[in-house]
């Protein structure tokens, strides 16, 4: 059959159905990173210093509409690529690239971030933290070369990329290994955090060890952050506002198990389990967390140490991140070497899981031909090689620009804001679906064609995305607008929200006439069709 003729590139996507919905489910729950609160609730504490984060967790209801609607569309469209297909098919296909194209330079951009945190975090806390308490300063030294040489953490944060895109090359049975693996090691981690915190003898114990190891007292944070504009208690809208951005930015990803649908077993209650299910862990893996610092930490030196730290005035000899906070707290150096490097696996899983995942939508944008055709590229063992190598390669690069540009790519927010606009695109396209394919929506399971008061559940769980993302894509911009936090200026984080979400309409329409005009694809054809399984 000749090019012209094809729908697509091949009969069949090579792809095998190998994951089961415990390994979906593990997938969605330990990607996001379990032990990621460890530095997302200290930034959070220092964004919005009157939010109490331990109720912010509560800003996780609000993901379920959006769910609901990677849920539905999962089981109408079970094929690799997720949101970049359910757009494509039922909107245009330009806007089903620049989801995709969103969630997947999002994936390398904490992929290249959290490598560099899991050094940051992970190895100089410990060595920094044990140095303090044993009195020896080149093991403070150590971890604070570590900490800020940029060659050190280049070297060691591309080689957790590579790592990465290594496993994820051998197959689909490593990656699943590999996340179990990091599951049992993040749960230890949360076990030996909490514990630390639990058995310290009283706030007086935290009080004169924070002096012991770092010089500071305690009462001199919270007296410093209210010299320079830090108040205390706490607010509604300051709490919704740091859940809606930093809890959001913690959950981000579990929604990728719909971009592997294509390799999941029983998509209708894998993807419902994973989906949903990971919600609930979260909550329960993260509350304690939250819990710990703030209500046997302290609520206001949590607030007041993190305000100072974002604002440019730590007092502290390293960054009040919670890993080095609990290091304070327990005094233990077992313990503290437990939790960090516990933390290094929780940490990187967030890159491994977001190359995993950006893999399959990049077989999927080279399966239509609107990215070069070595995307679409299957070994014998069913592992996208050619998705995997250029996924990998955008990791590299994105872990290359965190640790020579820090401050700019330092905007986190700004993933968490795209995310949210490019939900909205996908929120419009479950409005419309139950009409606009209605073909397909007639063909697909009853879940799919449920309605209520005889309107598709489907359409109302996408009002409700597109009302959701509308305000979570705002509260991500109030920093940014009001000036509140130094890091966080509002041209370049309006400039790199533009760049991301403008660069894949220029890839698809570049190679849209290429392969119309050069190739004679008919291009049309394929966009209204699911791709073959």
């Amino acid at each position: 059959m000749s090019e012209q003729s094809k729908v697509f590139v091949r009969t069949a996507s090579g792809l095998v159905r190998t994951i089961s919905p415990w390994g979906a489910l593990g997938m969605a729950v330990v990607m996001p990173g379990i032990l990621n609160t460890l530095f997302l609730g200290e930034w959070g504490a220092g964004l919005f210093p009157n939010a109490y984060e331990p109720a912010s967790n509560a800003a996780i209801v609000l993901l379920l509409p959006v769910m609901a609607v990677f849920y539905l569309f999962s089981v109408a469209m079970p094929r690799s690529g997720g949101d970049y297909m359910y757009v494509s098919r039922t909107l245009t296909p330009v806007l089903g690239m620049v989801t995709s194209w969103t969630f997947s330079v999002v994936y390398w951009t904490w992929c290249g971030l959290n490598n560099v945190l899991a050094f940051q975090y992970g190895p100089a806390v410990d060595l920094v933290a044990r140095g303090e308490m044993s009195g020896n300063q080149a093991m403070i030294n150590q971890g604070l070369f570590i900490m800020n040489d940029p060659w050190t953490l280049w070297i060691g944060s591309v080689l957790l990329a590579l790592l990465a895109g290594f496993i994820v090359w051998r197959g689909t049975k490593l990656t699943m290994i590999t996340f179990y693996t990091i599951l049992v090691i993040s749960l230890i981690g949360l076990i030996a955090m909490v514990y630390a915190w639990l058995s310290m003898p009283s706030p007086a114990f935290f009080q004169a060890n924070l002096l012991k190891m770092t010089g500071v007292s305690y009462q001199s944070i919270i007296s410093k952050a209210q010299a320079n504009g830090w108040t205390s208690g706490f607010a509604v809208m300051p709490t919704l506002y740091a859940g809606v951005t930093y809890v959001m930015l913690n959950t981000l990803g579990n929604q990728g198990v719909v971009t592997v649908a294509g390799e999941v077993k029983e998509v209708k209650k894998s993807a419902f389990f994973a989906l949903f299910g990971s919600l609930a862990l979260m909550v329960v893996f993260w509350l304690p967390q939250y819990l710990m610092l703030y209500e046997v930490g302290g609520r206001e030196f949590t607030s007041a140490s993190a305000y100072l730290f974002q604002n440019g005035l730590n007092p502290l000899p390293i960054e009040p991140v919670w890993t080095y906070l609990t290091a304070i707290a327990s005094n233990n150096p077992t313990l503290t070497t437990i939790v960090t490097y516990s933390f290094v696996a929780s940490d990187w899983a967030v890159g491994f899981g977001g190359l995993y995942f950006s893999t399959r939508a990049i077989f999927a944008w080279g399966f239509d031909r609107v990215f070069p055709s070595f995307a679409n590229k299957v070994n014998s063992r069913g592992v996208p090689v050619g998705a995997v190598t250029i996924a990998t390669i955008g990791c590299v690069i994105w872990t290359t620009l965190q640790v020579w540009f820090p401050q700019y790519l330092r905007l986190i927010g700004y993933t968490t804001c795209v995310w949210a606009l490019a939900w909205i695109i996908l929120g419009v396209a479950a409005i419309v679906f139950p009409w606009k394919r209605k073909e397909i929506f007639l063909k697909s399971p009853d879940i799919v064609r449920r309605k209520i008061a005889g309107l598709p559940v489907i359409t109302i769980m996408g009002i409700l995305t597109v009302i959701i993302s509308l305000y979570i894509a705002w509260a991500t911009f109030v920093p940014a607008i009001t000036g509140t936090n130094v890091l966080y200026s509002f041209y370049p984080f309006l400039t790199t929200v533009l760049i991301l979400m403008l660069i894949p309409v220029g890839i698809f329409y570049g190679y849209y006439y290429y392969r119309t005009r050069v190739g004679k694809v008919r291009m049309d054809i394929q966009f209204k069709e699911i791709p073959p399984d």
